[in-house]
């Protein structure tokens, strides 16, 4: 036999018979009742999702209409030599917007100024 040759051991009864209780099995295949306990739990996590973002969609909704009817108002408000213009639409703030806007000035006022005008030299 060559030395470039590699030879292949089979092994001994003995081994097989020791490894045999400590191999890996196969998993049973589940059982419909199984399954259908799966399937249950993840048409439930589902539903809440699909609830969760049904809920915040509404929540959108709602925010934007009031936002146009705000705009609307404030449109209606201020006529112009008797005729109704449509006033450009506003950035609407939430609360936390307006309070961290309100923060930024206070901070980087004269920065955050300078920026909006050099944006608005430019256009």
């Amino acid at each position: 036999m060559d030395i470039d040759e590699t030879q292949t051991k089979r092994p001994q009864k003995r081994q097989i018979r020791f490894s045999w209780p400590f191999r890996r099995r196969p998993p049973p295949d589940p059982s419909i009742a199984q399954v259908m306990a799966q399937w249950g739990e993840y048409e439930l996590i589902f539903n809440d999702i699909l609830t969760r973002l049904n809920a915040q969609l509404a929540r959108q909704a709602k925010m934007q209409k009031r936002a146009l009817e705000k705009i609307k108002l404030d449109g209606e408000a201020e006529p112009t030599n008797g005729a109704h213009t449509v006033a450009p639409p506003l950035a609407v703030q939430s609360s936390k917007q307006a309070l961290r806007s309100a923060y930024a000035a206070n901070r980087y006022g004269s920065r955050i100024t300078a920026i909006v005008n050099s944006k608005e030299a430019e256009k």
